[in-house]
């Protein structure tokens, strides 16, 4: 340890056995918010630092191999205080990071700001966000499109005290939407996750709804920001939700601290939420689709996440993209297609019916021979919705 504080990195085994532990920092204050691992198998650590840079607080981002041992590090700064709260891979083997920088409008607020990199974290771009009171994001994540969704707290827009603000941008990071959530009172989102193709989802919790002080706080949004649903859940005390994870059953798990239930003044409250949509795996064949072939039926393999079963999928609710049903005509079956021991129902899709609405869009702007298009599987099993995604190739030329 170097300093007054040091990031600190952490390798167990399965059983929570340390394995080793490294410290990184120099002699001043360096903190830690954010690590994923990498696909070398090392790890990237995302947070602030105040050894390294201007001198003053600059976004830390340190590489690590697979033993802890750092490969590189690089800072960024936008203004004196630029702190790194939240860190993500990019589909690009780079890293997009995302916090606080202060306002260029007024020095003691400020705003969203997102930083992209490429893989040895070498800027390509950043970007603020932010209106005329204070932001500061807590949660990033590229989305499907490749953009990015960013979520924290504004006090410049909203309801009343602190609301949820969630920006989508291009891959540029050029602003495409951004919705406020929230009441009278403060309401922070500290988590962020793109659901499938089927919209957004944050955690946090809320003071202006639910049972007590603060609630744990899980809301889901369309694609475009809108609302679908939200829960609280809590006591009569203080209940804060740091980050959720949605579960292979289709259902989501919310981890945080609690005042209203345990054995202390603050203990770590965990929360499984059963599933609202099953998950499904979604396998598409052919892989590669030309807009002027031949042929009868385009098959889908589905496979429902643990727990459910395929038998309990009504064929005649199953839709591609919304419009297409299955033909019903068509031979369907139950087989383990893919050999991962998990059933699969096999069933098709007339062939110029879906060719037809492929042509329908609108692929002017592209100048390649092909593009890769998201299919969305949906239906019910039993009673519950489930939805899938496959990507596709179209041939737009030859």
């Amino acid at each position: 340890m170097e300093g007054g504080e040091d990031f600190w990195l952490i390798k167990t085994d399965a059983y929570g056995t340390a394995v080793w532990n490294r410290t990184y920092g120099g002699a001043s204050l360096d903190v830690a918010y954010s690590v994923v691992q990498t696909d070398d198998g090392g790890f990237a650590l995302g947070g602030e630092t105040w050894s390294f840079g201007t001198g003053w607080d600059n976004a830390w981002l340190v590489k690590t191999d697979d033993n802890g041992i750092i490969e590189w590090n690089q800072t960024y700064c936008r203004s004196n205080y630029s702190p790194a709260f939240c860190l993500a891979k990019t589909s690009d083997g780079g890293y997009v990071l995302a916090g606080r920088t202060a306002s260029e409008r007024n020095f003691g607020d400020g705003d969203f700001w997102i930083i992209k990199t490429d893989s040895f974290g070498r800027m390509q771009w950043d970007n603020t966000y932010g209106g005329p009171g204070e932001e500061t994001a807590h949660s990033v994540v590229q989305t499907i499109d490749g953009g990015y969704a960013i979520t924290g707290l504004t006090n410049s827009f909203g309801e009343g005290g602190f609301d949820t603000w969630l920006v989508k941008t291009d891959s540029n990071g050029e602003m495409e939407w951004n919705h406020t959530y929230g009441g009278a009172n403060d309401d922070w989102a500290t988590s962020i996750g793109q659901i499938g193709a089927n919209g957004y989802m944050f955690s946090g919790y809320t003071r202006s709804f639910g049972e007590g002080a603060a609630d744990f706080w899980l809301v889901k949004t369309d694609n475009l920001g809108n609302v679908e649903w939200n829960e609280t859940y809590g006591g009569k005390s203080e209940d804060i939700a740091a980050s959720f994870a949605q579960t292979t059953d289709g259902g989501y798990a919310l981890a945080g601290f609690t005042e209203s239930f345990g054995v202390g003044s603050r203990d770590f409250w965990l929360i499984k939420i059963g599933p609202t949509e099953i998950l499904a795996t979604v396998d598409i064949d052919p892989d590669t689709l030309n807009l002027k072939s031949n042929g009868e039926w385009i098959t889908c393999y589905i496979e429902l996440s643990a727990g459910f079963n395929v038998g309990d999928i009504d064929t005649s609710t199953i839709l591609l993209n919304g419009t297409i049903g299955v033909d019903l005509g068509a031979p369907t079956q139950i087989g383990d297609y893919d050999c991962d021991g998990m059933a699969d129902l096999m069933v098709k899709f007339d062939r110029s019916t879906v060719i037809e609405w492929l042509r329908l869009a609108d692929y002017s702007q592209y100048t390649g021979k092909s593009l890769d298009v998201n299919l969305e599987i949906t239906g019910m099993a039993a009673g519950t919705p489930f939805e899938g995604v496959d990507t596709v190739k179209v041939l737009l030329k030859g």
